[in-house]
């Protein structure tokens, strides 16, 4: 019998500490989408509509471009379409995924590039409003836009 009850309070502990972990990632999320903005020039809800494999050097990479409509321009100049490139290790795929996501991109002569992990998130409307908002706070800062090498 005492082995049943403790075996249900492992149980319960566990579930609580899995919910406060869960319920801990939505904050760390706004936190990074938040940076994300402050540290880029350009950040959008996009729907990616075409992924081309430019090239595949050894020791560098697989360079693709992506192009994208923007749905929804939160900094940055509004283009219609953009297309940016990314750079992954040699022989991982790029996925064409449809679905809206807000993107953070840097920028480099007039030509976007992806900064790395954490430079996409989901569509929520609290995301989107918290993207509005930390634009708007960052455009009277003066950025280093350090996520952008």
């Amino acid at each position: 019998m005492k082995l049943i009850a403790t075996t249900k309070y492992i149980i319960l502990l566990l579930l609580f500490l899995a919910n406060q972990a869960c319920s801990d990632q939505p904050d760390s999320q706004q936190e990074f989408l938040s940076e994300s903005i402050l540290n880029t020039p350009f950040t959008a809800v996009v729907q990616h509509t075409q992924v081309i494999k430019l090239s595949s050097k050894p020791g560098v990479g697989d360079t693709y471009q992506l192009s994208a409509e923007v749905l929804e321009p939160i900094k940055g100049v509004y283009q219609g379409q953009i297309s940016y490139r990314l750079i992954v290790e040699a022989g991982e795929d790029v996925i064409l995924d449809t679905k809206p996501v807000i993107i953070s991109l840097c920028e480099d002569n007039g030509e976007l590039y992806w900064p790395g992990v954490g430079a996409e998130f989901p569509v929520s409307k609290k995301l989107i409003k918290i993207a509005h908002k930390a634009a708007k706070e960052n455009s009277s800062a003066d950025t280093n836009k350090n996520h952008c090498g």
